[in-house]
């Protein structure tokens, strides 16, 4: 009988869940020949076909459908081990990988020098990104993110409330006063920004065709609406830091949303998340009145 190997199965599981060598190569941080190599000598090896290969990416076959299921159940067990594992450690000392939105990052980042200076032997692994990495499978210890409801599986603390404003520069305000907000070209969100409250609001309050470009990051609309393109909802800590654009009347009310430092359960024992936690928390505090789009007088 062939012994199966934990680490072929992970990569079976992470080609099946994203259908493609390079995203899986990204993932498991080795090269695409690398996982094309585990995947075919595991197929190899059990004389059994997992993958339907295609231009469009790696499809599992309706054969291994079981096999992959079980291996779920297998990589639930493990991570539920390792997160316990990792929560009972207690050395302020090791990795740990932190994830925030590229809006938030500012925020953030200078607080990392000062965490630094305070434990200089735990070093800090950045995910910037606005997709969610999924703390469960421990592809982030920490997650630093706005957020509605957070997961009940997580544990975290509120930090702060953000505001939203609607910001453009001064030019395309003259050249366009005078119209409701609803007949301005605007610059509009893309995924997965657009399932966010404020994506909400502007699917409800602006046509559809007076979106005149997406993206999938407020740091995008805020350096397109300093060219002049449009309207932009975003952020006020981000509007209000630009030197090109002027804040459209106060934040909207409706719009404001919970920034919260998270992870999972299992892990808020270890020393090393917590401690990153507390100094964050207390860190951020002073920061509120600019989150919440208050600005400081001169």
């Amino acid at each position: 009988m062939q012994q199966i190997n934990w680490d072929d199965l992970h990569y079976v599981l992470v080609v099946a869940r994203t259908g493609s060598l390079s995203a899986s190569a990204r993932i498991l941080k080795v090269n695409r020949t690398t996982v094309l190599r585990r995947i075919n000598a595991f197929e190899e090896r059990l004389d059994y076909r997992l993958f339907e290969r295609s231009h469009s990416g790696y499809m599992i076959t309706p054969e291994a459908e079981q096999l992959l299921s079980n291996a779920r159940g297998i990589e639930r067990s493990i991570l539920d081990l390792e997160r316990k594992i990792a929560g009972h450690k207690l050395q302020l000392e090791g990795e740990l990988r932190v994830t925030t939105t590229d809006s938030i990052l500012p925020v953030v980042i200078p607080h990392l020098d000062t965490f630094h200076r305070l434990h200089p032997l735990l070093r800090v692994e950045l995910a910037v990104t606005n997709n969610r990495l999924n703390l469960t499978r421990r592809e982030a210890d920490v997650a630093v993110r706005p957020t509605v409801n957070p997961p009940e599986n997580l544990w975290g603390k509120k930090i702060a409330e953000l505001a939203f404003a609607i910001y453009a520069t001064s030019g395309f305000i003259k050249k366009n006063a005078g119209k409701p907000l609803a007949e301005h070209d605007w610059l509009g969100v893309d995924e997965p920004l657009s399932t966010s409250q404020p994506g909400r609001w502007l699917r409800s309050e602006i046509p559809e065709e007076k979106f005149c470009l997406r993206a999938d990051s407020f740091i995008a609309l805020k350096m397109a609406a300093e060219q002049g393109l449009g309207l932009a909802l975003m952020p006020c800590h981000v509007g209000d830091d630009s030197r090109k654009l002027k804040r459209l009347g106060s934040p909207i009310p409706e719009l404001n949303v919970g920034l919260w430092i998270l992870t999972h359960a299992d892990l808020i024992r270890a020393a090393r998340i917590r401690t990153f936690i507390d100094h964050i928390t207390t860190s951020m505090h002073n920061q509120c009145d600019a989150l919440l789009g208050i600005k400081s007088r001169p």
